[in-house]
């Protein structure tokens, strides 16, 4: 045990084919949430596409805020993870 109750585990302990694998699953996991968010966001401009160009601007508008938020969200976490 580490720091903070954590398990550190070291190259030794682990084979860089052992550690491809977590990390995928996290790479996979992210890129198929980005993938989903993207998709939402077409399919609410499917359903409001027959109100107007108004109701799609907002949407745009609307989905391009929540990536905004998104990014700003990402890189918090990334650099809260830098700390030690």
């Amino acid at each position: 045990m580490g720091k903070n109750g954590f398990i550190v585990l070291t190259d030794v302990q682990l084979s860089r084919k052992r550690k491809i694998g977590p990390i995928l699953s996290l790479a996979i996991s992210a890129m198929l949430e980005q993938i989903l968010h993207t998709l939402v966001g077409f399919v609410d401009l499917f359903f409001v596409s027959t109100l107007g160009a108004t109701a799609i601007a907002a949407v745009g508008v609307a989905n391009a805020m929540v990536l905004v938020a998104m990014a700003i969200f990402m890189a918090v976490v990334d650099r809260l993870s830098l700390v030690p």
